[in-house]
């Protein structure tokens, strides 16, 4: 009867008691409140808290195979009833086990829920997703000299981004935080060793409340400052802080000078334009060294002016011959009478 009495005691407290095993005994712990189970602690701090510490034996969760090609399969699931995200965070340290082999190392498969998976391999680490047709596309891969892809399967570079034609952008996208607010991103080359940006493409955009406007702007670093070399404003304008070097400039909205040709045309007369020119020491038309110094040279309508002074110079060389093929007429026929 006494026996009795100490189990009816005892019972209870193992109800509401949580198991942990310290150095391979098994206690209860100290917080059988929280409804938390301790492996290696008696003061677990979540559902299962299992500790231990660096020199200890690995912690192992092993899923045996049935002996088919079909590769065992090992779930850990971690669900939120008010949310639809279903899945599993895994920290650093950890060995995946071979089901082949016996023994640590290599993993077939981490399985994850929803339509995609994680496949983890002896030199890479794949993050698949399944598609509607049930076919697996690599979303991300990261191979084992550093390289990462998204989109495709092999890395060349430290990063690889693909996508297959017809299937979208590749986008960097920043949010905006509302009006009047200026917000960009920078892709940026730096020096690791110094922490150097060299060059810089920079996408801007300011929100004015009514659709909002942003363009790109360029850096390179000049005398050890990092400066704007070249700037598209939104409005397409281009903006350049130095020499332009090209093979050809092609220049699509600027009218021609042909009218200078029409009859209605008044030529300048010469004394007038000796007059323009001995008192503003510039032609007719054309901007002064001055203002053009002050507010730079609109390169279309600058070739228009001056192709415009070559047809009147043309119509001025054109009446001169006039002029003097009459005089050479006049000059043989005094040569007849004398």
């Amino acid at each position: 009867m006494k026996k009795l009495n100490i189990l009816l005691l005892i019972l209870p407290g193992l109800y509401y008691a949580q198991l942990s095993t310290p150095q391979g005994q098994i206690q209860a712990t100290v917080n059988p409140e929280t409804g938390n189970i301790g492996i290696g602690t008696t003061r677990p701090e979540a559902k299962l808290n299992v500790t231990g510490m660096h020199g200890d034996t690995t912690i192992l969760l092993k899923s045996s195979g049935n002996g088919s090609d079909v590769p065992a399969y090992l779930n850990l699931w971690a669900s939120e009833p008010t949310l639809t995200y279903n899945g599993v965070g895994i920290g650093n340290n950890v060995r995946f086990f071979n089901p082949q082999t016996n023994t640590p190392g290599l993993s077939r498969f981490v399985e994850n829920f929803g339509g995609s998976y994680i496949r983890l391999l002896d030199n890479s680490i794949n993050f698949n997703l399944i598609n509607s047709s049930g076919q697996a596309k690599t979303a991300v891969n990261i191979v084992d000299n550093g390289n990462m892809a998204i989109g495709t399967h092999i890395p060349s570079t430290k990063l690889e981004v693909y996508n297959e034609a017809s299937m979208g952008h590749l986008t960097l996208s920043g949010n905006d935080n509302g009006a009047s607010d200026y917000s960009r991103i920078d892709l940026d080359y730096k020096i690791k060793s110094t922490g150097h940006v060299v060059g810089r493409v920079s996408s801007f955009y300011l929100d004015s409340g009514n659709g909002g406007s942003g363009g790109l702007r360029f850096f390179t670093r000049d005398a050890g400052q990092l400066k704007e070399k070249m700037w598209i404003a939104a409005n397409g304008n281009v903006s350049i802080s130095n020499k332009l070097e090209a093979k050809e400039i092609k220049v699509t909205n600027s009218p021609t000078a042909d009218f200078v040709f029409e009859d209605t045309y008044q030529l300048p007369k010469l004394e007038n334009v000796e007059k323009h020119i001995k008192e503003k020491k510039h032609l007719p038309e054309i901007a002064s060294a001055a203002e053009m110094r002050k507010e730079g040279v609109n390169i279309g309508e600058l070739q228009i002016k001056l192709l415009q002074k070559i047809e009147e110079l043309t119509l001025y060389s054109i009446e001169q011959n006039k002029m003097i093929e009459q005089m050479k007429n006049e000059i043989k026929m005094l040569k007849t009478k004398l």
